[in-house]
């Protein structure tokens, strides 16, 4: 039987050789796939601010803090973060440089099918909230 940890690990190593491929240098890539945007940081510990759309967002290698209001969500390879509305928000990334640069995935969320998807959500009786819930 396969471990799903292992093909997770399998999945996510290819993901990081693709986007080493594609992005050679620091920078935002966005990609045909509309919506979809990846990043390679190589620089850490600088704090930027941005107003974030609903998105999902999936580290692919490194680690990052994401403060919202008073909160900071610490996540790293392999974990997401979901937003479901537009909401000022500002990030540092903990580890990154050029040998292992901070790799990420964010996919934009259309407003209109998260809307929907709330409003036949709305009668269904919501799951135990979690302290570190993003």
């Amino acid at each position: 039987m396969l471990d799903p940890h292992a093909e997770l690990l399998r999945i996510n190593a290819r993901i990081k050789e693709i986007l080493l491929q594609h992005m050679p240098r620091t920078g935002t890539y966005h990609s045909p796939v509309p919506g979809l945007v990846t990043r390679r940081l190589e620089t850490c510990h600088t704090t930027t601010t941005c107003l974030g759309k609903p998105s999902a967002s999936i580290i692919v290698q490194g680690e990052k803090i994401a403060m919202l209001g008073d909160r900071e969500i610490h996540y790293g390879e392999g974990q997401c973060l979901v937003t479901g509305i537009d909401m000022p928000n500002a990030f540092r990334v903990l580890q990154a440089c050029h040998d292992h640069p901070f790799l990420a995935m964010s996919l934009e969320l259309d407003r209109s099918l998260t809307g929907q998807m709330v409003k036949e959500l709305a009668d269904a009786v919501p799951p135990a909230a979690r302290p570190d819930s993003g």
